[in-house]
């Protein structure tokens, strides 16, 4: 089943979900089929229940937005079958699953949940940790001088954390 119908009008351009200056969308559990997830500018993507999205291309998060920041990690999971995810500057609490893609955090992203990509690259005072599936995004950090990410594996409640393995067999 696809719930795309469900989407706000003006929402999808392309098949990419574009959201900016501040825009807030709240998501319908069910499933999504989307060619891109494009967020920027102090947007929310938020859900209502348990949401799963498959994106066919890249996944791009910036500019002060959040995806579905809240948490629990668990109600949002992102299948993508792209070559890149951009995460940078912005709080997501998400299990994501993009095997072929190179994940990046930079800037002061705040990743709560789990990850699997075919690479992981974490830059500025990122933080990436992994709770579990109850997950929120951390809390934002002191502002430093840039010297890498911070990584913290708590994994509790399920959380598997951050993992680099390509797979070749995953299809959307």
């Amino acid at each position: 089943t696809n719930d795309n119908a469900s989407l706000p009008s003006g929402s999808v351009s392309g098949g990419v979900l574009r959201l900016n200056s501040g825009q807030t969308v709240t998501l319908a559990t069910g499933t999504y089929l989307l060619s891109g997830i494009d967020l920027s500018g102090g947007s929310k993507l938020l859900t209502a229940g348990p949401v799963r999205i498959f994106v066919t291309g890249s996944v791009k998060l910036g500019g002060n937005s959040s995806l579905n920041e809240a948490g629990p990690a668990r109600n949002l999971v992102i299948f993508g079958s792209g070559s890149s995810a951009d995460l940078s500057v912005a709080g997501a609490s998400a299990i994501l699953y993009m095997p072929s893609a190179a994940l990046s955090l930079s800037g002061e992203m705040r990743l709560g949940g789990s990850a699997l990509a075919g690479t992981v690259t974490i830059a500025g005072n990122s933080n990436a940790t992994a709770p579990g599936l109850n997950a929120a995004a951390p809390t934002a950090t002191a502002g430093g001088s840039g010297k890498g990410g911070k990584l913290a594996f708590a994994s509790l409640d399920g959380g598997v954390g951050l993992a680099a393995a390509a797979d070749s067999a995953f299809v959307l």
